[in-house]
């Protein structure tokens, strides 16, 4: 399939029972019935994350299991007509940092972000994977390993770097930025010259100096991925922000001279039938106010931000994210602390649908029968023009950030 000819529709995944841990406590069975309920919400893209710790143990060696969970996780996506999207390098995930053991340095563990290295959280700092020669090569075999085994395999649709990776570490200059996403990128197609290359940025890509600024990782991809979630945004309006992700969406683009995919999207829920509400939650280490929205609420959301994806020319959209996960997963890292995670999904426990399933199930079908131009007008009709200028842009991306985004929403057409 093409991930510029349309807009695409996707899901971010992790099973229910097993969220992160997923890996190495696979079930096929499992897999299989919910790869087919996500087609039957006509999701077209599955994105998956590969847990570092769990494929490569140590810095020269790949978990075979692994490699072969994957495969089966690839056939029963062919088998079941999804396109799959996997993500490299998960260090940021869920409230918490993933590292394989050997990604930590000797220095002890100062920050407040939480890392967790086997299920159980650890007490080290995390080594730079963008300046460490060390780090650089052990992340040029992992790619090695997976992208030449599974390069032919049609459920493939792109290469994905990593997700939110500046979590883990600041790259520490744009020049860094640059030179790891031109070694991982070049390291894949080494192997495959045929499916795209992106890399699953966050806001902080855009706001953050010194970060992995899109300007520079663009040369290096074939298309952007951006998060966009108004909930953690100081800048957004409001935890449902309509106009903030397709506002992401088209910056990124615009900063990288490159179409961008909203890649993460979607909203928290408080339980079934309870109205929108605010807790206390740790958000990597700080206990911050989370609004945890009514499921109603959560469907208009959905109702109101995919229509936008798709005016503002987005590549597609990809929900975050399947399923809310079993309370059973609620005393394991990161959801023992991280409250919020616990209930991202289209689906509850039950696996039955909320509705802000229903919303994206109905958009799909839109989207194949092609009713949706009849409703929402041409895909990218309401394009913005941002005339940036990533130079003068990144040199304070923060600033930035805001006046564009007010600019953004005082446009007429927005």
């Amino acid at each position: 399939m093409s991930l510029f000819d349309r807009f695409i529709l996707g899901i971010n995944y992790w099973p229910r029972d097993t969220a992160m841990y997923w890996w190495r406590e696979f079930d096929r069975t499992a897999v299989q019935r919910e790869f087919s309920q996500m087609a039957e919400l006509g999701a077209e893209v599955i994105r998956i994350c590969l847990m570092w710790a769990d494929f490569q143990p140590e810095p020269r060696q790949m978990n075979t299991a692994m490699l072969d969970e994957l495969e089966q996780v690839l056939d029963i996506a062919e088998e079941t007509g999804l396109d799959v999207m996997p993500t490299f390098f998960t260090g940021n995930m869920s409230g918490a940092i993933w590292l394989p053991a050997w990604a930590l340095s000797d220095r002890p563990h100062t920050g407040k972000k939480p890392i967790i290295v086997n299920g159980h959280y650890a007490d080290r700092e995390p080594r730079n994977l963008f300046a460490d020669a060390f780090m650089l090569k052990a992340q040029v075999y992992f790619i090695d390993e997976v992208v030449g085994r599974f390069c032919g395999h049609e459920a493939i649709c792109a290469w994905d770097l990593g997700n939110e990776i500046d979590g883990v570490v600041a790259p520490g200059s744009y020049d860094n930025a640059w030179l790891w996403a031109r070694i991982l990128s070049q390291a894949i197609k080494a192997h495959d010259t045929r499916h795209p290359i992106t890399y699953g940025a966050h806001p902080p890509s855009l706001t953050q100096y010194g970060g992995l600024a899109l300007s520079e990782l663009a040369p290096n991809l074939d298309f952007l991925s951006i998060h966009g979630y108004p909930l953690y945004s100081e800048v957004a309006r409001s935890p449902v922000d309509p106009d903030f992700a397709p506002f992401v969406t088209e910056l990124a683009a615009a900063l990288g001279g490159k179409p961008a995919l909203m890649q993460e999207f979607g909203a928290c829920t408080a339980p079934l039938g309870k109205p929108t509400q605010t807790i206390t939650d740790d958000f990597l280490g700080e206990l911050k106010p989370q609004v945890l929205l009514s499921e109603e609420e959560e469907a208009a959301y959905y109702a109101t931000v995919l229509p936008r994806l798709y005016q503002v020319g987005a590549l597609g959209a990809l929900a975050w994210c399947y399923t809310d996960y079993s309370p059973s997963l609620w005393t394991r890292p990161p959801l023992d602390r991280a409250k919020r995670e616990r209930t991202f999904g289209l689906v509850r426990t039950d696996r039955s649908l909320k509705p802000a399933a229903e919303v994206f199930r109905t958009f799909a079908r839109e989207l194949a029968d092609g009713t949706i131009e009849s409703h929402y007008g041409p895909w990218g009709k309401k394009r913005h023009d941002l005339a940036v200028q990533p130079e003068e842009y990144y040199r304070s991306p923060e600033e930035h950030f805001r006046k564009e985004y007010e600019r953004y929403i005082a446009a007429p057409d927005s």
